[in-house]
């Protein structure tokens, strides 16, 4: 009852703005926000060595702010985007993806996940969580998990009938199933079909006793105050799902994704990739495994 009644803690309105659109880089992987001064994310060129080749042909994005508030006092402005084909329309949307970045990305990161052309009846969606890019506000559990499952009713609503799924990467991952939780229990009409996890974890006590480089970054997002629970949610998934991870994973531990897994309930886990040699972010971009994740959520 505590954990469904975080959906309830905060008042969210909504006051969308379109702004123009723009180009994406890996530079833009640069990210520096006004609520931490000494906050600065290198560029990630390096760990992304591939890129979308369709990303400018049959790509279009969408830059929108949305606005929180708090008690209708204090509000701060959220970013977001979408991908689809340019000349699909609104109405011919029948696939939402929902996709969930992780630390040190923002909405922008889902140009790096190595698809092929979106299907002419699907879009991917994704916000930028507070301080994370564009979006401002103090990053906290509590706050991400509730603006995302507002994001989630933001996109139900504007594509109305569409099946919608999620897909996390790291704290993506551990943001997906808060706001799957939070769905199930509310018995809302936009809880997903599916779901695919990259990287997913135990809780966050696991994994930033790892490594130094871990602590840091643990210590940046602000998820030393934060436990995002994964494995307590485990048990309640009653959804297809994926879980891709790498043995050469050098921010969150291999066990911690294999011990989440063991947790899921019988039939639950309906398929996984665990691959070796690759990077952490080269998990997002590693086209073959990309398109089977796309395929493993339409087919649903």
């Amino acid at each position: 009852m505590k954990i469904v009644a975080l959906c309830f803690f905060v008042i969210v309105c909504f006051n969308i703005q379109t702004l123009p659109a723009k180009s994406v880089s890996i530079a833009e992987e640069v990210i520096y926000s006004n609520c931490y001064k000494k906050r600065r994310v290198k560029n990630k060129s390096k760990e992304f060595p591939y890129t979308n080749p369709y990303i400018d042909q049959v790509l279009t994005e969408d830059r929108f702010k949305i606005n929180y508030s708090q008690n209708n006092s204090d509000s701060i402005s959220i970013s977001y985007g979408e991908y689809k084909n340019k000349n699909t329309n609104t109405e011919e949307i029948k696939n939402v993806i929902i996709y969930f970045h992780g630390t040190g990305q923002t909405w922008e990161s889902v140009n790096k996940i190595g698809i092929n052309p979106l299907p002419e009846n699907a879009v991917i969606a994704s916000l930028s969580y507070p301080c994370f890019g564009q979006s401002e506000g103090v990053p906290s559990q509590d706050l991400i998990t509730s603006l995302a499952v507002s994001f989630v009713h933001l996109m139900g609503n504007k594509y109305k009938g569409a099946n919608i799924y999620f897909w996390g990467f790291d704290l993506g991952s551990a943001v997906a199933l808060e706001v799957f939780h939070q769905l199930k229990y509310t018995e809302s009409s936009f809880k997903p079909k599916a779901l695919v996890l990259y990287s997913p974890w135990t809780n966050t006590q696991d994994v930033c006793s790892g490594l130094t480089r871990i602590k840091r970054i643990c210590r940046i997002e602000k998820l030393e105050n934060n436990l995002y629970d994964s494995l307590a949610i485990a048990p309640d998934i009653d959804v297809p799902t994926r879980v891709v991870y790498t043995s050469s994973d050098g921010l969150v531990p291999a066990n911690t994704t294999e011990t989440f897994m063991e947790t899921l309930s019988e039939g639950v886990l309906q398929s996984f990739r665990s691959l070796r040699g690759l990077k952490h972010r080269e998990l997002l971009s590693e086209p073959q495994v990309a398109n089977e994740s796309l395929g493993f959520l339409l087919d649903r």
